[in-house]
């Protein structure tokens, strides 16, 4: 049997979910499926897979609720430069230990990818930690199939955020209460944005074992309890998200061959109700904190690759990755790495656990209202970063504690919305958020260009701002880019 990538996409004027995911009533519920062959682990699209989908980025360093910091940065939760290069050590070793389980083999129908021997003799919770990062990677990669391969115009992912590390403050505003769901299933794995603007989730599984139906059933309650709305902050007023996609990946190994079924059912009509009834959850997420995230994984990751932060050029920094190819980083991301960890640092002394109250939101038909108040403890951990001149942002922190300290109570509430406008106003010192993302967005347009007197060049960028180009696509990015595109 090949291993191969199925890609349900298109259903059969059926139910938003099968009734069952046996392959008979699959075959009933979709039309016939994308089939792909699968890479193996330890090629290039699948080790971009994992610098691209969060792994690792849980923010347990932010310290358990009620943490007390210390003065300056101690006890504060910081994650300094060197660890997140430490974090990208340890993807790169991970991607490489998963290989290492994998083998390959012609077979009858085309190309597999069979798992070794020994597998079968790992111990379980190895097996399962085997497993689960099998799934989060061949997820990233179905999902970027899926996107190039829908029916409508193809497109790319603008933003893949960990489910679990949003649920994580500062990502989460810790103390909103969500809608109670009776019987809530663990939350979805991935938040995804596509380029056209649209979000979805994106439950990932993976196993060692054979096909489960009940795997299906289970990754199919975790996408639904959170159809329709994230609470997302960004420039002005929080917005209301809507959901427009749920999708299923599931990685397995079917007598010994590694196969995956992505599954990508229509949405609901009218996504909003289902939370308006208290039927789904809804997940409140600080977009400047989440993107500071991924900037930072990105930067993480070439440090981790990068020697002497590699080869600087024109707009880019390059170092060599797998196979030939260049692994790059935007220069501004990279000159700006210690100041996305300093400005981490301030969104967690006023949005960290146990740092905010709020009164429950209000639900409207387009517009979400939070009231969020900063406890003594967001006040403390504001003070003491205003105090340490070593702190790249402690006048900001000044000013922001300027504020609370001028309304009538030191934790009187202050407007998430307000906030938000001034991190990801470029005037201000932080501000480098939304440049950041006009850059990787101008760099993006650049290299989607086709000219017909170039040969075809290999240039992909990921949504954490990482590139992977060959030699002609750092030269089209670097040295000779066309002398009419609008730069950022």
């Amino acid at each position: 049997m090949a291993s191969v990538l199925k890609l349900y996409l298109q259903p059969l004027n059926a139910p938003k979910w099968p009734p069952g995911y046996t392959h008979a009533d699959m075959t009933v519920a979709f039309a016939p499926p994308t089939i792909s062959p699968l890479p193996h682990p330890h090629a290039v699209d699948i080790l971009f897979a994992a610098l691209d989908c969060g792994y690792g980025n849980v923010l347990a360093f932010l310290g358990p609720p009620g943490a007390v910091p210390g003065p300056g940065f101690a006890n504060m939760g910081v994650m300094t430069k060197a660890d997140w290069k430490a974090l990208g050590t340890y993807i790169y070793g991970k991607v490489t230990l998963l290989g290492d389980i994998f083998g390959t083999a012609a077979g009858a129908g085309g190309p597999c990818v069979n798992t070794l021997p020994f597998v079968r003799k790992l111990e379980k919770n190895e097996k399962g930690s085997f497993s689960y990062f099998l799934g989060m990677v061949y997820a990233r990669y179905a999902l970027e199939q899926a996107v190039v391969a829908a029916p409508a115009v193809p497109g790319f992912v603008s933003r893949i955020l960990h489910f679990h590390t949003a649920q994580g403050g500062p990502i989460q505003i810790q103390g909103l209460p969500m809608p109670p769901v009776a019987g809530a299933a663990d939350a979805p794995d991935f938040l995804v944005q596509l380029n056209n603007g649209t979000w979805g989730l994106l439950e990932a599984k993976g196993s060692l074992g054979a096909r489960a139906n009940s795997t299906f059933h289970e990754a199919q309650q975790q996408v639904e309890q959170y159809p329709a709305v994230n609470f997302s902050v960004g420039i002005g007023a929080p917005a209301l998200l809507a959901i427009n996609f749920c999708a299923i990946s599931y990685a397995y190994v079917e007598n010994g061959n590694l196969q995956v079924e992505y599954i990508d059912p229509e949405p609901d009509n009218d996504p909003l109700e289902r939370v308006r009834r208290g039927e789904a959850l809804a997940n409140p997420i600080f977009m400047p904190a989440a993107d500071c995230l991924r900037f930072l994984q990105a930067c993480g990751h070439f440090s981790s690759q990068a020697e002497d932060g590699g080869e600087a050029e024109r707009y880019m920094r390059w170092t060599r990755s797998k196979d030939g190819l260049w692994l790059g980083v935007p220069k501004d991301m990279w000159n700006s790495f210690e100041k996305l960890a300093d400005l981490m640092t301030l969104f967690q002394a006023v949005f960290g656990k146990g740092c905010v109250n709020s009164c429950a939101p209000l639900i409207g038909t387009n517009s979400i209202d939070f009231e969020v108040t900063f406890t003594r403890m967001a006040t403390t951990r504001l003070q003491r970063l205003a105090d340490d001149e070593a702190f790249i942002f402690n006048q900001h922190a000044s000013r922001q504690l300027a504020r609370v300290d001028a309304s009538r109570h030191s934790n009187e509430a202050i407007r998430l919305g307000e906030f938000a406008r001034d991190v990801a106003d470029p005037a201000s010192a932080n501000g480098m958020i939304q440049s950041l993302n006009r850059l990787l967005s101008s760099l993006r347009r650049l290299s989607e260009l086709k000219l017909a007197d170039k040969r075809e060049r290999y240039i992909k960028f990921l949504s954490n701002g990482l590139c992977i180009a060959d030699d002609a696509g750092r030269r089209y990015l670097d040295v000779d880019p066309p002398f009419n595109t609008e730069r950022f």
